[in-house]
Parts: structure tokens; C-alpha cells; sequence
């Protein structure tokens, strides 16, 4: 017997995407729960971790930010994750479920995908950790809420590359390449390429430019020059975190990566044509 976690977003369509979900496990003998994944603030009510723990599968029906709050705590687990999409753009989801299958079947007969995590640290002029979270889409370290750019050294390796002015900096995973990255102009990147993305915001300067860097790179983004103010940490959009004076962000390669079971036959390219293009 097998043991699911369905987490559908706490809407009329998802619960019902859910319910049916549901029906079509028990009825192949699997023990189902039921934990709806709520918005609160910036960050998502996710379920107890207990339940990842005992978990053999998760189904996320909603939206990519669903799938971003549940996905890094399967991934803390390794538990695989079935992504159903029922929001609006969908990236990390799937169109509809398969019919009838129970999780066993479903474990087989999907294709896997790979999504590695990031490890992001704040780490204080003294070099103490202040804060610390995984991310599967992007850090992002951007001006408060002054309207005056900011000024961040970034570094690869322990190696200066150049300091971005402007309105912040985007570091992001292949998974986050179709998010705030790509918006801030970064490039398109397929989650099977292992790699990080370094995208400046708004830069004044015509010179910084993104980089796509090995995965195993270390990367470094100190802020300068606030006197008074502060900068902002986002980690894929949750609770902002204050950025003071000589504080920096270190980003690493994570050891944790979260398993996307693909039911259908859509790549990623034909996901790229249909979603950002309006082809098909």
C-alpha cells in the first residue's frame, strides 16, 4: 500500500481536481491525505512535515507557487512530486492527471525530472549566518522601498566579477530561468542544463549582464553603500529578510533536489512555445 499526500490549493477547482484524486488511489488500495495548501503573507501554509516524512508520493494541484512551498519540503524528504496545474502560467505543473492509476502506477510510468535546489545564506560583516533557506527557483536581493539603487559586489568562487548598480540582483536556479530572471532579461535555461543564473535588475550600468555559471559555483552578492537604508532578501518569493551594511548572500549548489513526475508527453520546450509564445 502506498501512502499520498495531496496538497491542492484552497480553491473550488483544486479541492475538486483533489477529491477526484483521491477516489482513484483509495479505490487502488492507497491511503490518501488530504492538506490544503493555503496563502498566508508572503509564504504558504504548508502541511506538517510529519507527513512528507511518511509519504510515498505528493500531488500539488494549483499553481508554480504551490509547487514552490510543497516542492522544497518533498525534496527535504525525496519524496517524488506529481505537479497538476490549475493556475495560470505552470511551468513546474502538468495539465490533468491521469485517470484511474493508482500511485504505484503512477510512480512507473512517469517521466522524472530533476530539479536541483540552491542553498542561500545571509552571512553578517562579522561572518555569522543570519539567515538561511533553500530555493528553488531564485534569491533575490533587490532595493527596499526607497526608489534609489543599491550597490552589489558579486563574486564567483571568491573571484570579483563586477558590482552591479541598480535595483538588485536575481540568482537563480534553471527551474527559476522562466521567472523573475527572465523577466529582469535573463536567458531561458533547461532544467537539465546544471547550472546558476546571476541576472542584475535594471542595471545603470550597460556592462552587467548575466551570467550562467556551473552549478557547482559559489556565488556571492555583497551589498555596499546603504548608509541607513537596507536592502531585501527574497528566497522564491517568500518573507522578505532585511539586508544591512557589509551583509552578503552566498549561494550554493544544494544536496537536495526535488523529483518532478511527468504524466504527460510535454517537454519543456513545447511548454516554452505554448506558455510564453502562445503557440499551439
Amino acid at each position: 500500500m502506498m501512502k499520498t499526500l495531496i496538497i491542492p490549493n484552497d480553491n473550488e477547482q483544486s479541492m475538486a481536481a483533489a477529491e477526484s484524486m483521491a477516489r482513484s488511489f483509495c479505490a487502488a488500495g492507497d491511503e490518501v491525505t488530504t492538506a490544503p495548501f493555503r496563502v498566508s503573507g508572503a509564504d504558504g501554509e504548508t502541511p506538517p512535515e510529519a507527513q512528507f516524512e511518511s509519504a510515498d508520493l505528493c500531488v500539488v494541484i494549483g499553481g508554480d507557487g504551490a509547487v514552490l512551498h510543497s516542492g522544497k519540503l518533498a525534496a527535504l524528504y525525496g519524496v517524488p512530486v506529481l505537479a497538476l496545474n490549475t493556475g495560470r502560467v505552470g511551468f513546474l505543473t502538468s495539465p490533468q492527471a491521469p485517470e484511474k492509476i493508482s500511485a504505484s502506477e503512477l510512480l512507473k510510468s512517469s517521466r522524472r525530472e530533476t530539479r536541483r535546489l540552491l542553498d542561500v545564506e545571509i552571512v553578517d560583516a562579522d561572518g555569522n549566518v543570519r539567515f538561511s533557506a533553500p530555493a528553488l527557483n531564485e534569491a533575490v536581493i533587490s532595493r527596499g522601498e526607497i526608489s534609489r539603487i543599491i550597490d552589489i559586489e558579486l563574486s564567483v568562487d571568491g573571484c570579483g566579477i563586477y558590482t552591479v548598480r541598480g535595483d538588485g540582483v536575481v540568482i537563480a536556479t534553471p527551474t527559476g530561468s522562466t521567472a523573475y530572471s527572465m523577466s529582469a532579461g535573463g536567458p531561458i535555461v533547461a532544467p537539465e542544463v546544471s547550472s546558476v543564473i546571476v541576472t542584475p535588475i535594471c542595471p545603470y550600468t550597460l556592462t552587467a549582464r548575466s551570467l550562467v555559471l556551473p552549478d557547482d559555483a559559489e556565488v556571492s552578492a555583497r551589498v555596499f553603500g546603504l548608509g541607513d537604508r537596507v536592502a531585501i532578501l527574497t528566497v522564491d518569493g517568500g518573507a522578505p529578510f532585511s539586508l544591512q551594511e557589509g551583509m552578503k548572500a552566498v549561494v550554493r549548489r544544494s544536496e537536495k533536489a526535488l523529483e518532478l513526475l511527468i504524466p504527460d508527453k510535454a517537454s519543456f520546450y513545447e511548454k516554452v512555445k505554448t506558455k510564453l509564445f502562445g503557440i499551439g
